[in-house]
Order: C-alpha cells, then structure tokens, then sequence
C-alpha cells in the first residue's frame, strides 16, 4: 500500500467580529460634516452581515452624502425579510445551547 501525503496545512483565524464586538463598531456617521463611514464594522439598524452591511452601509452612506449636498435621488435600501421558522428554532436552540455551556467550569475549552 502506497500513500502519499502531498500537504497539510492548519490556519487558526480568530473570528473577525468575536462576541461583544457590536458596542465597538463605528456609527456610519461622524463629528465632520462631510465624512461619512461604510463597511462591515458600522452600526446599523439593517439586519446584514459582512459584504451585504458593506453594501448596505455603503448605500447609507450615500444617501447621507445626497441630504449633506441636497441634490441627487436617495438609494432604496430593501430591509432583510425575516427568517423563516425552523431558522429561528435553530438559532433559539443555539442561543440556549450557550446559555447553558457559559454555566459550565470548563466552558472555556469550547470554541466560542
């Protein structure tokens, strides 16, 4: 029997927004009039995540632009359709599931 093992390769990557990260995130507004925020690490009442809020984000930031100039026409932003039920039954049971893990000594050798 021959095997023959050509590469193997490990990547740890920390998650890019870990737990608690939100109260961090920047407002997609700012103390200058004229500078306005897009991308995936903005607040935003939009329901997105990552290349979706860098989209939304981005629209946002260009109808703050349009008010700012008052000229030019307001992107229509389409809110996120809620998710269907057997997706909020899974997230609930995950939210438990960690609810329950956190009151556990060795919680901390579970991923997060």
């Amino acid at each position: 029997m021959f095997i023959h093992l050509i590469s193997f390769i490990i990547i740890f990557m920390p998650p890019l927004f870990p737990k608690g990260s939100y109260k961090h995130m920047m407002r997609g507004s700012t103390s200058f009039p004229n500078l306005f925020m897009a991308g995936d690490w903005i607040k935003t009442r939009h329901g997105s995540w990552l290349q979706e809020k860098s989209y939304v984000t981005g629209l946002e930031a260009a109808n703050r632009v349009v008010e700012f100039l008052e000229e030019g026409g307001f992107a229509k932003i389409i809110p996120v359709e809620e998710e269907e039920p057997h997706i909020q039954a899974l997230r609930s049971l995950n939210r438990s599931f960690n609810q329950v893990k956190d009151q556990l000594p060795w919680s901390d050798y579970f991923l997060p």
